[in-house]
Order: structure tokens, then sequence, then C-alpha cells
């Protein structure tokens, strides 16, 4: 038994069907009425693998594009492996890409109408001639790229890509600015169709030297400039939203090429993604020591020259910049929790935090047992009577200890009513957010991230004023 079907047979089968897929199957004899896409086609072999109990296969493909320029013999090489001598990189490419174990099931080449014309045959004999059974394909696409066809040609290829494809670029050949347009389309690609990105290749001719009257030439690997592209994606959305599942993933995919530089990274990134969770789920109390963990493993790593992502190690000193603010103060540290999730999109959670963090420091203030849910709750419901002008004077308390903490509290606040105000809003708009608009005179949107900076500066020199007296 070999193969992911447990047999070359089965395998060859799932093969032959994907290939006539591919070659935009667009209905079965019958019924004739019946009409299916590639993506239905795809479809179903998952479904058929999946009750099957095998592993589906999965497509590798290597799109090129072919220049207008003249095109010698060549023997490419890559690390140990050379390719028999072709003036067709794109053979000597698949060539290269079988000895190091990727099997294309597909080659398609991009191809304007002069680059066709002058080199489409030589292709097309080179394969012939070679007798390769990998099927091939020459698709017709704009003749440069500029501000106004840019868009034909990038739907032109992303059209040729399938969903859960193995995709392979080589760039020698075409106009100086394709390579340029193919980086941004697999990066769309890997985020709507979900690919993988075998590698990009460039067949460097300038580079060979000539042994024993042929000409060898280096194919190169430059899969490194998708992931640069990537890498900034990720920081970038780990610097907006404070998200740093981008960054996760590449670091997991990192993994299969580099284990011992992986570890350190995923160190950094599941400690990046955790103090986010944190925050992303309210952990009030918890979030302090995702903090410090953070802390320490950035600062580590900053001292690190060669066990870290270079992309990532330039992350670390603005990093290290924002968390810096966190210093385990139980006063200070939740309310730059607070201005974290204002800062990263998380309005809701900055409003939760806010409120809640409130009454921890108003529980300090009074030298109460802020981790008590009956004072907390003694706390919360004063904020409310004395921050509702309807309930200030005639609220009758439960208890002896409720009448004190009440009039304590309100000793407190009183000689502070831009506070009590700020107080006030803050709680209505905590509960028109937690209560989905479902209350009497819901907020237009766009106004929570503008009031919850506007309560953050009011509260701030109150927060400092509670911090300085639990150092007294």
């Amino acid at each position: 038994m070999s193969g992911a079907f447990g047999s070359e047979k089965l395998r060859q089968t799932h093969l032959n069907l994907v290939h006539r897929t591919r070659s935009r199957l667009q209905g079965l004899t019958k019924p004739k009425t019946w009409v299916l896409s590639q993506e239905d086609v795809w479809h179903l072999l998952k479904v058929y693998t999946k009750m099957s109990g095998k592993e589906l296969l999965a497509i590798n493909r290597l799109f090129s594009f072919i220049g207008t320029g003249r095109c010698l013999p060549c023997r490419y090489f890559k690390g140990e492996h050379v390719a028999q001598e072709t003036p067709v990189v794109q053979l000597a490419l698949l060539e290269l890409l079988q000895k190091e174990g990727h099997e294309i099931h597909e080659v398609v080449v991009f191809a304007t109408d002069i680059a066709r014309e002058k080199n489409g045959e030589l292709l097309i004999n080179e394969f012939q001639e070679k007798e390769v059974k990998t099927p091939y394909k020459l698709i017709p696409v704009v003749g440069s790229v500029t501000g106004d066809n840019i868009w034909d040609l990038f739907e032109t290829v992303y059209n040729e890509i399938q969903t859960g494809d193995t995709i392979y670029f080589d760039i020698t050949h075409g106009f100086r600015s394709f390579p340029l347009a193919v980086l941004p389309m697999l990066h769309y690609s890997r985020e709507l169709k979900k690919i993988d990105v075998g590698g990009i290749y460039y067949g460097n001719f300038e580079a060979g030297s000539t042994i024993e009257g042929v000409i060898h030439a280096p194919l190169d690997e430059l899969t490194d400039v998708l992931s640069f592209l990537e890498w900034t994606y990720g920081i970038n959305t780990f610097l907006k939203t404070g998200s740093a599942e981008v960054i996760s993933r590449l670091v997991n995919e990192e993994k299969k090429t580099n284990p011992l530089v992986s570890n350190c990274n995923t160190k950094v990134a599941n400690s990046m993604q955790k103090f986010n969770r944190a925050l992303e789920t309210c952990r009030g109390i918890s979030f302090q020591e995702n903090a410090e963990e953070l802390k320490a493993i950035v600062r580590e790593a900053a001292q690190d020259t060669t066990g870290y992502h270079k992309l990532l190690k330039n992350l670390f000193n603005e990093l290290d910049e924002k968390m810096a603010v966190f210093t385990s103060d139980k006063v200070m540290d939740p309310f730059y929790a607070v201005k974290w999730c204002i800062d990263h999109g998380l309005t809701q959670q900055a409003y939760t935090l806010l409120n809640e963090h409130v009454i921890t420091a108003l529980c300090l203030l009074l030298n109460e047992n802020c981790e008590d849910k009956n004072t907390r709750q003694i706390v919360s419901r004063a904020i409310h009577i004395i921050s509702n002008k309807d309930t200030r004077d005639s609220y009758e308390p439960s208890s002896e200890r409720e009448g004190e903490i009440i009039k304590r509290t309100r000793a407190l606040l009183g000689p502070h009513p831009e506070v009590i105000s700020c107080l006030n809003t803050l709680k209505t708009y905590r509960n028109d957010l937690n209560h989905a608009e479902h209350v009497d005179s819901p907020a237009p949107s766009q106004r929570f991230e503008i009031k919850i900076r506007e309560i953050v500066v009011t509260l701030e020199p109150y927060f400092r004023y509670i911090q300085s007296t639990q150092k007294a």
C-alpha cells in the first residue's frame, strides 16, 4: 500500500478526475442538465475522501510567464540537484521540483501575444520532445502591467488559482513589472482561496558559468520575499488590533523549515496572543500575569541576536515601549489595559474593564476588599445611587454596612461632580453595548469610541490620585 490513497490505482483515478476538473469540466453526460463547476467537483472530492477515510491529495501547480527574449540552452541547478539542459526554464524547474520530492500536477504558463508568438512554440516543442507527462497549458495575458490593465492581469492569474492549491511560481521571464504584481496576488489568494505557496523561483541565467561547454546557472528561491510581505502584514495587524494570530500562523509555518529558531518565535508569539486574548475576553485580573510574562519574554528576546526571526525582532523595541506602562500596579495597570483596548479597537472590552476597575479603585480608596463580591456589589450600587439624581436622596440601604459604604463613597465623590457625571456616562454606554442596543436611548455606533476616550481623559487624574494613596 502506498500513496495518499493507499493504492497507486486509486491515487491515479483521483488525479485524472482532478485534471478533468481543472480543464473546466462543465457538465456530466447523465443527466445532461446536471452542470458542475470546478469548485463543485473539488468539493465532491473532499466529501468522497472524508467518507472513505482517505487523505485528500493536495494539488500542486506550477505557474510561470514566458518572455520575448531569446532563450538559450542551460543546465539550471538548485542545491545538489541539476536539471537536464534546456532553453525552457519551466521545464528545468519542473524537473528540479520533482527531484526534491514536489510532484507537480499541472503547469500553467501565462504569455502575452508577442511572447507566445516568439517563444510559445519553443516551450511546447520542449515539453513534447522531453515527453513531459505533466499537463500544461498557455494562458493569454495583457501585454504590460499599467494602471489601466493591472486588474486584468490580476484577474487572469487569480482565476487560474483554485481553492486549496499549492502554487509554485516561476518569475524568470515576462515583463519586469509582472513579478512585482505576483507577490500581492499570492498574498491575496492565501487569504481568500486558502492556498499554500510552495515557492517563488527565478532562473538566474546571468549568474551562470560555462562548464564543459554548457552553461550552468542557479535557480534561486525567492519565497522569503513573500514571507517579508506577510510578516509586514502580521506585524501591522498586531500593532493596529493587538491580535498576533497572523504572526502565530507565520511562526507555525516556519517550524517546517527551521524548528530550532521557530521555538523562540513560538514562545513570543504565543505570549503576545495570550495577552491580547486576555483583554479580548475581559480578564481584568489575570491579564496582569500575561502582561508581565510578555514583557519578560520580549526583553529576553531583544538580547538574543540569533534566536528570533529578523522581522519579528524589529517589533520588539516598539512592543517593549508599549508594554513598559504595565508595572504590576493594581491601580494603573487595569487603567492602561483599558487604554490598550481603545487603541486596538476593543471598544466594548474597554467599557467593561473600565466599569469594573472603577469599582476596584473605589474599594481600594475605601480600604475595602476589592475581591469580595458582596462589597463590589455595594460599591457599584453606591456609584449608581450617587450618579443618579432620582435615587440620590431617596435610596434606603438594606443594611448598616451598605449604608456606611454609600455614605463614605458619597463623601469621596461629592467634591468631584465631573467624575460623577463621567461615571454615569460610563455606565449608560456600557449598558447600551452589553445589552445590544436594547435600551431606552441607544447611541449611534460612532459615539462609543469618542465617549470612552473622553471618559478616560477625565478619570486618569482620579486614578493617579488613588494610586498615590496606595503607595503612601
